[in-house]
């Protein structure tokens, strides 16, 4: 995942002409901030503690108290065990910020994990293990699977995620496509915008891989779903992209500009079945 978000959101925020504060717009764009972090990519684990998770920390800190807008979201529970054992300081402060609702719990599991290869029995123990850990520590449990940087997704994946109580999933993989997915389809990449992905048992979970640019090709439900941050080694979205939300969300154009949480647009799909304008994909792998 890479740098990403300032050029995008100031060409969209003028294509739009300035974004929305209310929220009566025809037009909703969850913006998403995130800071993935491969924990063992190509350093070891102690290069992990001692670099990228403090600077994960520090970094949205200093966001938090400049920008009253900004939300985080992040996902590993291996990651938040080692701001605890290393950090208890600022674990404390992590901690708050969760309780407020700025900083966002995603993904349900342990740590992100390849979606192909990991049995479906690995798939459960790795978000069983994240969700007791995230219930112990913050009184929550996370609902979505949030996979910013991973390549595939096998069809067990939403019967896993439905069994799990989780509701939605996340990526912007989709878009890295070279091979067609469906003929005839979004230029035979991507089988949906926004809709529900069906399982081999029936169970359902919503999916998205929309940017905010598509909100203009005429989108059924009008809304987009968008990262923006960083990637591989943690840390936070530059300062220029949050003024950048910030600007948006007090805007006054066609859009409503969301500061949002990762599973967010998910909840407000709440039930499926009130929404037979989403589109399913069945038993079929991404």
């Amino acid at each position: 995942m890479k740098r990403t978000g300032l050029t995008r959101l100031l060409l969209l925020i003028f294509l739009f002409g300035g974004l929305m504060a209310n929220a009566q717009k025809p037009y909703k764009a969850y913006l998403v901030s995130n800071a993935h972090f491969d924990t063992q990519w190509n350093w070891d684990v102690q290069t992990s503690i001692n670099q990228f998770v403090r600077h994960t920390m520090d970094r949205n800190f200093l966001l938090f108290e400049k920008y009253p807008d900004y939300v985080f979201n992040f996902e590993g529970g291996i990651k938040y065990k080692w701001m605890k054992e290393y950090y208890p300081e600022k674990y404390k402060r992590v901690k708050e910020y969760i309780r407020q609702g700025r900083w966002h719990v995603s993904g349900s599991s342990w740590d992100a994990t390849d979606p192909n290869i990991p049995s479906p029995e690995s798939f459960f123990r790795n978000i069983l293990l994240g969700q007791e850990f995230y219930q112990k520590e913050f009184g929550i449990q996370s609902t979505d699977i949030f996979l910013p940087d991973c390549f595939g997704f096998g069809y067990a994946l939403p019967t896993i995620a439905s069994h799990c109580g989780l509701i939605g999933f996340s990526t912007q993989k989709l878009q890295w496509r070279h091979n067609p997915f469906y003929k005839n389809t979004r230029n035979s990449k991507l089988p949906f915008y926004t809709g529900l992905w069906k399982g081999l048992d029936g169970s359902q979970i919503i999916s998205n891989d929309k940017e905010i640019r598509e909100l203009a090709d005429g989108s059924p439900d009008k809304t987009a779903y968008k990262y923006y941050g960083t990637g591989d080694r943690g840390g936070s979205p530059t300062i220029k992209s949050v003024i950048s939300l910030e600007k948006g969300i007090k805007g006054d154009g066609d859009i409503q500009i969301i500061s949002a949480t990762s599973d967010q647009l998910f909840k407000e799909y709440l039930p499926f079945k009130n929404h037979p304008e989403l589109p399913v994909i069945p038993l079929r792998q991404l």
